[in-house]
């Protein structure tokens, strides 16, 4: 805790106040209606009051929120990237691939039932890192990019197509 004392607490988010972290356990209703707290693998922050966890929980600036995503479960969300709330990806288990547009969720098909570690976009290019491929969303549409079959995508980074960075295990 802030005082040094060991905290036995197990938490699922924490925050830098700009003095000291604090942890959170924040709860969201799961796909079956419970209530649970679980691990939440990422998150992404479009501003202070509009934060996206990868459990689908959203914090508004007062409170976490679960959000119903309206698309067939069960899924994981590993990772989430987006420019804006109507131009929201997440990406997870089982292939999955969703995007947020103003009409809501939508999801993509991806060509893959594999894990999807990651999603990174800049200058209208959108990528994902899964197992051993790339995936580029074009439109909502896919075109899975096989790589050598003995490498691992875990992360994929770029500024533009010129230089494309992906990271992983055995590549």
């Amino acid at each position: 805790d802030s005082l040094g004392n060991l905290d036995t607490d197990g938490y699922n988010l924490i925050t830098w106040n700009g003095l000291n972290w604090y942890g959170e356990k924040v709860f969201y209703d799961d796909h079956f209606g419970q209530s649970s707290e679980a691990e939440i693998p990422s998150l992404f922050v479009f501003g202070e009051n509009d934060i996206w966890l990868a459990n689908f929980t959203h914090w508004n600036g007062t409170k976490f929120e679960s959000v119903d995503l309206n698309i067939p479960l069960p899924y994981q969300i590993q990772k989430s990237w987006g420019t804006a709330f109507n131009n929201f990806y997440i990406v997870g288990n089982l292939g999955l691939i969703a995007n947020h547009n103003q009409n809501g969720w939508v999801k993509i098909e991806s060509g893959t039932t594999e894990y999807i570690d990651d999603i990174w976009g800049a200058n209208g290019l959108i990528y994902c890192a899964s197992t051993n491929n790339l995936i580029q969303i074009k439109e909502n549409n896919t075109e899975v990019i096989n790589l050598q079959p003995d490498w691992s995508i875990h992360s994929v980074w770029f500024k533009n197509s010129n230089k494309i960075y992906a990271s992983g295990t055995s590549i």
